[in-house]
Order: structure tokens, then C-alpha cells, then sequence
């Protein structure tokens, strides 16, 4: 909702996963409760991307540190 009140669409999982693949991501993080959801996202789509799965923001930071 925004503060005028109106209501905003929100994206499902495979939305934004596809979404991410269609404007040239490479690699993904992806919660650990939503790797369950990585089965609904298309073939093509799945083969476009690496999911980098994360327990929480901490470990999304040493990932990103070890990136480096």
C-alpha cells in the first residue's frame, strides 16, 4: 500500500527471478526458505542464472566479501 492508500502489485517469487534473468543477472542470492520456490521458475530461466543460496543478511555480506 502506498500513503495515498492505493494498493501496489507486488511480485511473486518466479516473477522477480525472471525478471532478474531477463535484464542480465548472472547470479542471484536467494533466501534459504525460497529455494523451494526455484522449482517453479522456468528451464530457460533457471539455466540464465546462478541462485547463491543465503541463510541471512549476514552471510549475504560474506558472500559478497569473498567476491571480491
Amino acid at each position: 500500500m502506498t500513503i495515498t492508500g492505493s494498493l501496489k502489485t507486488t511480485l511473486s517469487f518466479v516473477d522477480r527471478v525472471t525478471m532478474l534473468a531477463e535484464n542480465g543477472a548472472k547470479s542471484i542470492t536467494v533466501p534459504l526458505e525460497q529455494m523451494a520456490n526455484l522449482v517453479s521458475v522456468s528451464m530457460a530461466t533457471i539455466s540464465k542464472i546462478n541462485p547463491i543460496p543465503i541463510a541471512g543478511p549476514e552471510d549475504a555480506f560474506m558472500r559478497s566479501r569473498l567476491e571480491d
